[in-house]
């Protein structure tokens, strides 16, 4: 089966969260209330925080990141905070973010392998550290 490329990712709807890794989807479990209210609740707290400093935005609800290429990789974060240096609020648009941001938050959902939780981390911080 041939690589799926970002943009032809991104193209498509899922009906679970979903990543493409290395050009394959890896299809994530839904979300509990437990880990919705966490997000929820660091989300809206830094969220508040970059606004009332007017350093940037902040997102979740699996937010795609494009963290790798040659074969693609797009992660979805759970939160994330970007500058308006990185990115000008009005460059914001619905498509795939492809300036690493300064912070990713995930927050562990118990039935998702560990494995599969800690290379997504990984991906995250290399590409901070490689494209910042």
């Amino acid at each position: 089966m041939p690589l799926i490329l970002a943009d032809e990712f991104a193209s498509r709807s899922y009906e679970l969260p979903t990543d493409l890794v290395r050009g394959e989807l890896q299809v994530w479990s839904p979300s509990g209330m437990l880990k919705g209210l966490i997000c929820t609740n660091v989300g809206c707290s830094v969220l508040q925080f970059v606004e009332d400093h007017n350093l940037g935005t902040a997102a979740s609800n699996h937010t795609y990141i494009l963290t790798g290429t040659n074969p693609d990789t797009v992660r979805g974060a759970d939160l994330l905070y970007i500058s308006y240096q990185k990115l000008p609020r009005d460059q914001i648009t619905d498509d795939i973010l492809r300036v690493a941001p300064e912070v990713v938050i995930e927050v562990e959902n118990p039935p998702d392998r560990w494995l599969d939780f800690f290379e997504k981390i990984v991906d995250f911080f290399c590409d901070s550290v490689f494209r910042s």
